[in-house]
């Protein structure tokens, strides 16, 4: 909630990904139940979290400049 009052348009949406696909690969890193199916190596569930923090790094980058040349318009 501090972040959705606290920051720009979107970063708190970026912010979330990026957490959650660090948190979702090590959380399978850890388990241990699931057979590790892609390449011998990575869970589907680590595979979703890899490819979910590039996009909330690319959503925040792209949220940071976005956000810079609209306040510059306005102002």
């Amino acid at each position: 909630f501090y972040l959705v009052r606290h920051t720009k348009r979107g970063i708190t949406m970026a912010s979330y990904l990026t957490l959650y696909g660090i948190f979702r690969f090590l959380n399978e890193l850890l388990r241990g139940d699931n057979p590790k199916v892609l390449a011998d190596f990575f869970t589907p569930a680590q595979v979703i979290g890899l490819l979910i923090i590039p996009a909330g790094i690319g959503l925040f980058i792209y949220f940071q400049r976005h956000e810079s040349k609209d306040t510059e318009l306005s102002h």
